[in-house]
């Protein structure tokens, strides 16, 4: 994915659960995203140590970085959802789950 601001440009890409940003002029990691230029897309919201992979690029909006991941099926499978990270920071900006956990919409049902 690329993304850009001003003389600000980068390309990320995921390894596994690894989200990684590069300078794209040098290709030098971008210490001042996530952990010196990583960010470890492991849910922290749930207690579960299955499978998890980004498999497929994500999709760069505005400054957000828009991502799924690839899990297994199983009672230690992480419940799916889509995420949405800072381009300039990584930070996580908001979380869509797939199945709604109690007290969002749809929970009930």
């Amino acid at each position: 994915m690329w993304w850009g601001s001003g003389a600000d440009q980068r390309i990320y890409y995921t390894a596994g659960r690894i989200l990684i940003a590069l300078n794209a002029a040098d290709g030098t990691p971008v210490t001042t995203f996530g952990d010196n230029g990583r960010v470890d897309l492991t849910p922290r919201d749930v207690e579960r140590t299955g499978y998890l992979a980004v498999t497929v690029p994500g999709v760069v909006f505005e400054d957000k970085l828009l991502l799924g991941f690839s899990t297994t099926e199983g009672s230690d499978s992480y419940p799916g959802s889509v995420r949405a990270f800072s381009a300039q920071d990584g930070s996580l900006v908001w979380q869509f789950n797939m199945i709604p956990k109690p007290g969002e919409r749809g929970s009930e049902t």
